[in-house]
């Protein structure tokens, strides 16, 4: 594997380095259009997944949005975005049908799925999975659309991983009582909880 040369102090936003750091199975970031909040998880997400492939080992992610239509102009192109800055885009095979971005040596492999397709999410084979990734978060109706999910990859987490780590990324919305902004507020000071 070639040396990785990327300088994050240029591409995190040092608001949220705190969760590049973090080690909490559960991570909400909340913050306007521009705040790189989606960014600093893309580029974390491509970071654990290259930790597993130095190592000869096969680790998966799964990305999930609201509505499978905005993948391709979203988290697709956000992770393709960050594979590129670790200069790694050659050793990846992207594929749109279905929306997948495998390493070529490993195996190791995003997965994208629109909570529209919950049949597809609920019966899905993954496993070795080491990280889930909510994005736009404030589109689901409520924290219990993420409880569902979360129970199926919790059961397929990669053997040497000590839990699947789960982000969830939103703009809040206005309205202080939207259910996002409720359960966000609900879990802050929770053990398990980075609420940034």
């Amino acid at each position: 594997m070639k040396q990785i040369d990327i300088d994050l102090n240029k591409e995190i936003n040092p608001h949220f380095v705190d969760v590049w750091y973090s080690n909490k199975p559960y991570n909400i970031l909340r913050g306007g259009r521009n705040s790189f909040k989606s960014s600093v998880i893309a580029l974390k997400l491509v970071f654990m997944m290259l930790m597993y492939i130095m190592r000869g080992e096969k680790a998966n992610i799964v990305v999930i949005r609201k509505f499978a239509s905005t993948i391709r102009d979203s988290v697709y192109n956000k992770m393709q975005w960050a594979i590129g800055k670790f200069g790694m885009l050659d050793q990846f095979k992207m594929t749109v049908a279905p929306f997948k971005i495998t390493h070529i040596g490993t195996g190791s492999t995003f997965y994208f799925y629109g909570l529209d397709q919950f049949e597809k999410l609920k019966s899905n084979d993954i496993n070795d999975i080491i990280a889930v990734w909510y994005e736009e978060a404030a589109e689901f109706d409520s924290s219990e659309e993420f409880d569902q999910t979360n129970v199926t990859f919790m059961r397929q987490v990669h053997e040497l991983a000590p839990f699947v780590q789960f982000f969830w990324s939103y703009n809040p919305p206005r309205n202080q009582y939207h259910s996002i902004n409720e359960w966000s507020d609900k879990m802050k000071g929770e053990d398990d909880y980075l609420v940034h």
